[in-house]
């Protein structure tokens, strides 16, 4: 071999048929690339052009989204959320500092009590002992007033009022019958007394009436001791019912024009729910049950 000949000179020249053969194999390698384009490399031999992966980069950027959407979601629900469900301290002080009470709970009578007897009926009862009682020296009414309490109405409002506990004798005038015949608003029910005299029955029903000047369907205007006569929700409460009751003693709700009731209120009924209330009927339902009638 000559010294000065270069090895490229010893390099025979490429052929047209080496480098057809050249470009099939790599278009072989390109498309064996993924397995699945193997096969049809193999049938269609060097006219096969491997598939640009389109679905591929479609389902790559949607799988990013999601997990994009995810971060979002909750970074939502576990910071900005929580934080926007936390009470201002100032929001949650002025809420309980209210001394108004909510609409959606029952007033609750006090069950301590006092205990009070009339010489001029000859009676004695308990009353609730943030009460006032009164009874004029004229005599023939002995009246016991609550504080200023909210009173729920029949048509589920709200109204400033009194609880009013009266004994009237046979001389005294009962105005709530002078538009007719009252009406039971729930069936009447029949109680014990606690420590009744020998004069006194040991029992007797409390009948519970929408009076007909009332505006309310189905309010208790007055809960009332009704000796032997109990009704039926909806029958008819005729004065005259009254006649041989002596004294009469009821339990009524009045309404208030000011905070303090000043005016002694007008008349007005409450819901039968709150007669059934544990802390507002009971106590009521044992300041008559007291009664002792000598």
């Amino acid at each position: 071999m000559d010294p000065n000949q270069r090895p490229s000179d010893n390099v025979p020249p490429v052929t047209p048929k080496q480098r057809s053969e050249a470009e099939d194999f790599q278009a072989a390698s390109r498309a064996t690339a993924a397995e699945e384009d193997y096969d049809n490399y193999s049938a269609r031999g060097a006219t096969y052009t491997a598939p640009k992966h389109v679905f591929r980069k479609v389902l790559i950027w949607l799988l990013v989204l999601i997990l994009l959407a995810a971060a979002g979601f909750a970074v939502y629900k576990f910071v900005i959320k929580k934080d926007d469900g936390k009470k201002p301290t100032n929001q949650a002080t002025t809420s309980n500092s209210n001394p108004q009470q909510s609409e959606s709970e029952t007033p609750k009578i006090t069950d301590e009590t006092e205990h009070y007897t009339s010489n001029g009926f000859m009676l004695e009862f308990d009353y609730p002992k943030d009460w006032k009682v009164d009874e004029p020296t004229t005599g023939g009414i002995v009246t016991a007033k609550s504080p200023v309490l909210s009173l729920k109405q029949a048509d589920g409002q709200t109204t400033q009022g009194q609880v009013v506990f009266t004994i009237r004798n046979k001389q005294q005038t009962m105005p709530e019958f002078d538009k007719g015949n009252a009406v039971a608003a729930i069936e009447s029910e029949k109680i014990n007394y606690s420590k009744p005299s020998t004069a006194q029955r040991a029992a007797t029903y409390l009948s519970f009436l929408t009076y007909a000047s009332s505006t309310e369907a189905g309010a208790i205007d007055g809960v009332y001791i009704t000796g032997d006569l109990g009704y039926q929700k909806g029958q008819a409460v005729p004065k005259a019912d009254f006649t041989p009751v002596d004294p009469v003693i009821s339990v009524t709700f009045v309404k208030c024009s000011d905070s303090s009731c000043s005016d002694g209120g007008t008349s007005t009924g409450i819901d039968a729910a709150m007669w059934k209330d544990s802390g507002f009927g009971v106590p009521l339902k044992s300041m008559l049950q007291s009664l002792i009638i000598n």
